[in-house]
């Protein structure tokens, strides 16, 4: 992976487009509640909330939900829904993953399946029917936007990580097998399992089972007599009890060892499982073991569970009575198999799953109950009590709400997050980036523009991200964000990075969160691209979107565009852009073609279309669009699009503006963008030019360099009015010039600047525009961009700087003029543009860098 971005840097068309890492101000901190602040390790813990008829609660508040942990309420800090795909799979991919803002909320998540097989606590044969019922699971219910794992614990068994290739997963359940045995050999004697266990639970009735020659051979079906041999010795009946309990004691340390195999291997799965977003449903196939001493093992697994988001369905494997076993069947049968199946349900209850009783002759019936998760619940994040330290204790938490009729489904309770897996991010973020669903902890949402680049075959692509994260405490916490781009078709990656981003210094208005922005740019081919965006704050919480693009192809012999851009103040490569009722939506993109005859006749429209989908029903708009003359650069010609929406009396709301761009009638662009429309009026902007600056461009050595050249010149009434202008006589110069034709180039100048000293802007610019049209030189598009400043006309302010430096690329002042003015317009981005073409001319030009430098 590249490293800190700085691949990213570059010169040229979009190379404006650099790492920049901000906090964006949000409002005041409420009084009272959460904040959840950097470098706070939380537990995490999903929970599902439902009314009096089980129908889930989509609508619950932070404040209606409450944590009781050792007895004390503890704040809850990160309240997150985590929504499930609305409507089909495709359709939430179009909205989440295809549409112009990327984004973790609502993203498309299939089911995550876990098939455990127990192999050390089945049978042998015992697998058999339970492994044709998977293979008809996997064929029948398994939908192709799932992923599921199949593993048999201890090995050697199936090792298939989450994968959505059925049929190599249903190869793996071949490898199932079953070693469990229900009898146990001891020094002394043979003896069952559930009878090893209660004899060590001091079960004096089985005990005396053992004790006379014809029950002890009943009891190890006749294969061991050193019990009878005991017995005929004439020994003591206390030294015979004290040999069964020694005996007993062995069986039961050999089986328990065998537990705590499984549970480790299984606790060790389920955290594998980290960075894996998504509830995972476990079905744990098993005939049930004893949990007399292993409760702590059963623990780590339920808190294992927990940290993964795991809930376990237990299926009990126990065959009752089958006539394969009728001879072997005992009066203990049903004790022995509700004491095997205690641990197992104990796993299910507390992960909120179930355990599915005696499920071996029906195990396709039991797999087919399960309803599949909605993939809905809310993610609660809160710190530990204090005193909690033990990182593998399993701590019992009680959650409520206190909404009326509200019913919270959740696990028993959590284990403090492992501190090393915390301080890996590295390992986190890798997990994040392969796995097989996004997350949805922390709220992201993305875009991306396409512009033209310098290098040949590629374009200039700019990644805007809006992340939600913790209030940092101090100017050193910081989160990490990776991203990958990978080719649609090959899976290659094209283009890849990591940064660190500044934590908000304050929370959103109604959140425990703050927002930050971040922003990069890099070249890739014209095609069709995969990109997953990682963030992960201190704590470990993580937050990934996925996004599904294309790359237009820009230059070459056709006519195309750059994409829409609509600036926000203060954030000129909006991930979603803002207008404001009081002011005007301005957005701009740019036309290539290969030579100035391929981009005449241009004609473009902005749409701008409520989306009534929250129920409201708002009006649109539509204008139309300004285009500036056509530029020749070294690819070729450019015209740019402008457009400048007014937006008064037009409802606040969600909005989609949709720019179309004609060529000689044939459309060359149709795009669009989400657009939120708010109240009340822009937020200050950075000083524009104004006409006092316009006014001031007389006394700048531009301006005398016309009235100079004009006192050169023989005629005698421009040398009259030269030297009235050189003193500032601007009535004497109207005066003076009115004599002259209209097609007098020279006398159309000074009449131009004469108007302008008269502060009449709007006959100056017709004035120097007439010059210009006769004689286009760098000097007179220079002062009419002012005068058009002073007129009013930005728009056209643009085209007259722009001109100036096409005929004078070494003219400063006009990329800085066209700099201001594009500030003023609200596009920052063509602002930083202007001024690395004009260094990229004048490498030691001061005033660009400052200008430049400022803006960024």
């Amino acid at each position: 992976m590249n490293q800190r971005s700085s691949w990213a840097m570059g010169r040229g068309p979009w190379a404006c487009l650099v790492v920049v890492a901000l906090s964006v101000a949000a409002s005041a901190q409420q009084n009272g509640k959460p904040v959840f602040r950097a470098g706070t390790t939380l537990v995490r813990l999903d929970v599902r909330v439902v009314d009096r008829d089980g129908k889930p609660i989509t609508d619950l508040r932070q404040d209606e939900v409450q944590v009781v942990d050792g007895g004390a309420s503890r704040p809850v800090v990160l309240f997150q829904r985590v929504s499930g795909a609305a409507g089909s799979y495709l359709e939430a991919a179009q909205r989440t993953i295809a549409s112009e803002i990327s984004t973790n909320q609502g993203a498309p998540q299939g089911q995550l399946y876990v098939l455990v097989f127990d192999q050390d606590h089945i049978r042998s044969g015992g697998e058999q029917r339970v492994r044709a019922a998977a293979q008809e699971f996997l064929r029948t219910r398994v939908r192709p936007q799932d992923r599921v794992a199949i593993y048999g614990l201890p090995g050697p068994g199936p090792t298939q990580p989450f994968t959505a290739n059925l049929s190599t997963a249903r190869l793996q359940l071949d490898r199932v097998h079953g070693a469990l045995d229900r009898q146990g050999i001891g020094p002394v004697t043979e003896m069952s399992l559930f009878a090893a266990y209660e004899i060590c639970r001091g079960n004096d009735v089985v005990l005396n089972r053992f004790m006379s020659v014809e029950s002890a051979a009943n009891a190890s079906n006749g294969s061991s007599t050193l019990m009878s041999d005991f017995r005929r010795s004439g020994e003591e009946p206390a030294v015979i009890r004290q040999l069964l309990r020694e005996n007993a004691q062995q069986i039961v340390n050999r089986a328990d060892e065998s537990s705590r195999r499984f549970l480790g291997a299984f606790a060790t799965l389920l955290r594998g499982f980290r960075g894996i977003d998504g509830r995972k449903t476990v079905m744990l196939f098993s005939e049930g073991f004893y949990g007399d001493n292993v409760a702590r093992e059963i623990e780590d697994v339920a808190a294992a569970a927990a940290e993964t988001y795991s809930v376990i369905y237990a299926f009990d494997l126990n065959r009752r009575n089958d006539a394969a076993e009728t001879a072997e069947a005992t009066s203990d049968e049903p004790a022995e198999i509700i004491d095997r199946l205690n641990s197992i349900g104990s796993l299910a209850a507390d992960t909120g799953g179930e355990l599915l009783k005696d499920a071996s002759g029906r195990a396709g019936q039991a797999m087919a109950s399960l309803l599949p998760d909605d993939t809905t619940y809310y993610l609660l994040g809160f710190e530990a009590a204090p005193g909690s330290t033990a990182e593998a204790a399993y701590r019992h938490v009680d959650i409520r709400s206190s909404r009326p009729g509200a019913r919270v489904l959740a696990r028993t309770g959590y284990a403090r997050p492992n501190q090393s897996h915390i301080n890996d991010s590295r390992k986190a973020i890798d997990t994040a980036l392969s796995a097989p669903f996004t997350q949805q902890s922390l709220k992201l949402e993305y875009t991306t523009y396409t512009g033209q680049s310098l290098v040949a075959g590629r374009q200039r692509v700019a990644l805007s991200v809006l992340a939600e994260l913790p209030v940092r405490q101090d100017e050193s916490d910081v989160a990490d964000i990776v991203f990958v781009v990978r080719d649609s078709r090959s899976g290659a990656v094209a283009a890849s990075g990591s940064d660190h981003l500044a934590l908000p210094s304050r929370t959103e208005a109604g959140f425990s969160t703050g927002q930050t922005a971040w922003r990069v740019a890099f070249e890739l081919p014209a095609g069709d691209y995969l990109m997953r965006c990682v963030v992960r704050e201190p704590g470990g919480v993580i937050g990934s979107a996925d996004r599904r693009f294309r790359v237009r192809p820009i230059g070459g012999p056709d006519v195309n565009s750059t994409d829409l851009l609509f600036s926000t103040p203060g954030d000129p490569f909006p991930v979603r852009a803002r207008g404001y009722s009081a002011s005007a939506l301005v957005g701009t993109l740019r036309l290539h073609g290969p030579t100035t005859d391929k981009l005449q006749r241009v004609s473009a429209r902005l749409e701008l279309t409520p989306d009534n989908t929250d129920g409201t029903v708002r009006t649109g708009r539509t204008i139309d669009g300004v285009v500036t003359d056509v530029v020749i650069g070294p690819q070729g010609a450019a015209r740019d699009v402008l457009f400048s929406m007014p937006l008064e009396k037009l409802a606040a709301g969600a909005y989609v503006a949709r720019a179309i761009v004609r060529v000689d009638g044939e459309v060359v662009a149709d795009m669009g963008r989400p657009v939120d429309v708010i109240d009340g009026a822009v937020p200050e902007l950075p000083p524009a030019p104004t006409s006092a600056g316009a006014k001031g461009v007389l006394n700048g050595e531009i301006a005398a360099r016309l009235v100079r050249h004009a006192a050169t010149l023989p005629d005698p009434v421009l040398k009259k009015a030269a030297i009235e202008a050189g003193n500032g006589q601007w009535s004497a110069v109207l005066t003076t010039t009115a004599t002259l034709p209209a097609a007098d180039a020279v006398g159309q100048r000074l009449r131009g600047l004469a108007l302008m000293g008269r502060d009449d802007y709007a006959a100056a610019a017709a004035s120097l525009s007439a010059s210009f049209d006769i004689r286009p030189e760098a000097d007179v598009a220079f002062v009419l961009g002012w005068a058009q400043i002073g007129a009013g006309n930005r728009v056209a302010a643009v085209t007259a700087f722009r001109n100036a430096n096409v005929l004078d690329p070494l003219m400063v002042p006009a990329y800085l003029a066209l700099g201001e003015t594009y500030v003023a317009l609200g596009h920052p981005p063509l602002a930083r543009q202007a001024l690395e073409a004009g260094l990229a001319k004048v490498p030691a030009s001061i005033e660009l860098k400052s200008m430049l430098d400022r803006l960024k």
